[in-house]
């Protein structure tokens, strides 16, 4: 009778390490599933469906006599005409992470410049609209639409 009751409790104590080591070993497995579905997330977010913006030549009048508001970020140089500007960098990819690029959202710039290491981009998407800028691989795109207002 005692010897039985040593196994049943040698059990119990072997099932609850078991319980714990199961527990610790998937506490890694949610950190992982976590920041996977953080920045599937973040790029969903920040991936914007719109008309391209128009592309234009440079022009002296495109910034209008004060000149550009001009700031850098993420190895590239953006100059706005008016308004504000919000930006992110999402990383693609799924499980595997992928490459990180940048998009900023204007809320309502008129006129922009996107200088990359492939170049200077024009784009003119009007007073009073969103524009969302991506900048992959050094090649700058742009979309009017946007969730930014500031």
């Amino acid at each position: 009778m005692g010897h039985a009751r040593s196994l049943r409790r040698l059990g119990a104590e072997m099932a609850g390490t078991a319980a714990f080591l199961l527990l610790v070993a998937s506490v890694p497995s949610w950190i992982v599933y976590e920041t996977w579905a953080d920045r599937i997330e973040t790029a969903a977010l920040w991936s914007v469906a719109g008309p391209d913006c128009p592309v234009v030549a440079p022009a002296a009048e495109l910034f209008g006599a004060k000149g550009p508001y001009t700031f850098s970020y993420g190895g590239a140089q953006f100059s706005r005409r008016f308004g504000h500007v919000s930006c992110a960098a999402p990383q693609g990819g799924g499980l595997i992470p992928g490459e990180v690029y940048h998009v900023c959202q204007f809320n309502g710039p008129a006129a922009l410049a996107v200088a990359t290491p492939e170049g200077v981009t024009y784009f003119k998407p009007g007073v009073g609209r969103p524009a969302t800028v991506t900048v992959r691989g050094g090649k700058a795109s742009c979309v009017v639409g946007g969730w930014f207002r500031a």
